[in-house]
């Protein structure tokens, strides 16, 4: 994570900002990308963490990846399970499936540093 607290921007991205994430930074043509994972609390990682980054890499380096087959994975992992249990009623199914919407938002997240809040900016 040091990578984010040296960089110039700082963004918080899911799937359904990703499509946005990867305009921005290509608009900007930065020189350096460093995707950072937080995973479960900073400390374990989370297979959706990482098929979101996966589908950014491969999209910034102008590849089609398969948002569905990403998509099937992570129904399949354990993030999913918790949301897919009916013991958990705080973890809504609903929330799963909006959260797998890809591209749905045009703008992204920006952490304001200073102001330790996050920015919405128009794509």
């Amino acid at each position: 994570m040091r990578h984010a607290f040296h960089a110039k921007e700082v963004f918080v991205a899911s799937f359904l900002t990703a499509d946005a994430v990867v305009e921005y930074v290509k608009r900007s043509h930065c020189e350096t990308v460093s995707l950072v994972l937080v995973g479960k609390l900073g400390i374990e990682r989370m297979e959706d963490d990482d098929l979101c980054a996966e589908y950014i890499k491969e999209k910034l380096e102008g590849g089609k990846p398969d948002f569905e087959k990403l998509k099937e994975k992570i129904l399949a992992g354990p993030s999913a399970k918790i949301f897919l249990d009916k013991n958990m009623p705080d973890f809504l199914e609903e929330d799963l499936h909006l959260a797998l919407q890809v591209g749905k938002f045009d703008f992204v997240l920006r952490a304001d540093k200073a102001r330790e809040r996050l920015l919405r900016v128009d794509v």
